[in-house]
């Protein structure tokens, strides 16, 4: 096991701990589980860690790049050439429909087709 997880299996252990107690003073807490200050008092306002998060730049998840896969093939295969506009707003609007409501998310980059395309090779554009 690395650093990293034993860390963040203490981590794990100091925020079940707290989550038994009404009062505790965070400091003393962290020390007890021989784990850095500020990183407990990171992980107790965002649960989630660096191994657990979303990829960083990627703004959709496997679930939604499936729905709009999905969708791209149902355009193609009715006759109807997605553009990247189309494309773009299907992405905003699965984002959309697929996060929990009072969200704020930012929108999709400019390049995000152009990104797609390279994680994607299957996907191609046709002129």
């Amino acid at each position: 096991m690395s650093d990293y997880q034993k860390m963040e299996a203490q981590i794990a252990l100091a925020l079940k701990w707290m989550s038994t107690k009404t009062s505790y003073k965070l400091t003393d807490v962290a020390a007890m589980f021989g784990v850095p200050y500020d990183r407990l008092k990171r992980r107790r306002r965002s649960p989630t860690s660096k191994s657990t998060r979303q990829k960083t730049n990627q703004r959709l998840t496997p679930a939604q790049l499936k729905a709009l896969e999905l969708y791209i093939k149902r355009l193609d295969d009715l006759g109807q050439p997605p553009l990247v506009d189309m494309w773009r707003a299907a992405a905003e609007r699965i984002r959309t429909l697929s996060s929990p409501p009072g969200t704020i998310l930012k929108p999709l980059g400019r390049d995000f087709f152009k990104r797609y395309q390279a994680a994607n090779p299957r996907v191609r554009r046709v002129k």
